[in-house]
């Protein structure tokens, strides 16, 4: 049996371009407002396998999920969670590993704005290569 993997993902300037709470307040309530993907962002979310999973966090707030939600779902992203306003601040990711030479927590940084580009993170060596 193949385990799935657990992703967590942020959105602005990671998926879609970064919009400061003034951007988004001008497109509130727009319901027909969706944002486009960045650069192999869309190639990232059709890797995915059946079993992975895919949280998204964002400090953006619970007044923006709908409009959140609609570009995810325009896309067609199979997303397990959306959790909303997170402090803008660093983030961490904590797990436990079975032995010293397996890493169960793996961190990738991406340029803001800049998409995934060349990002390959399927294996347990990746390599970024953003634009």
């Amino acid at each position: 049996m193949v385990l799935g993997k657990t992703y967590f993902c942020d959105i602005d300037g990671t998926i879609v371009k970064n919009l400061s709470e003034k951007d988004l307040e001008r497109h509130y309530p727009d319901d027909t407002f969706i944002q486009e993907l960045l650069y192999g962002v869309e190639h990232f979310f059709n890797c995915l396998k059946e079993n992975d999973t895919l949280i998204f966090t964002t400090a953006r707030i619970e007044k923006y999920r709908e409009m959140t939600e609609r570009t995810l779902n325009h896309w067609n992203i199979k997303w397990s969670l959306l959790i909303m306003g997170l402090p803008m601040g660093r983030r961490y990711l904590i797990n436990d590993t079975p032995n010293v030479f397996f890493k169960k927590a793996i961190e990738v940084n991406v340029l803001r704005d800049e998409g995934f580009g060349d990002t390959f993170i399927f294996e347990d060596d990746f390599y970024v290569v953003n634009g």
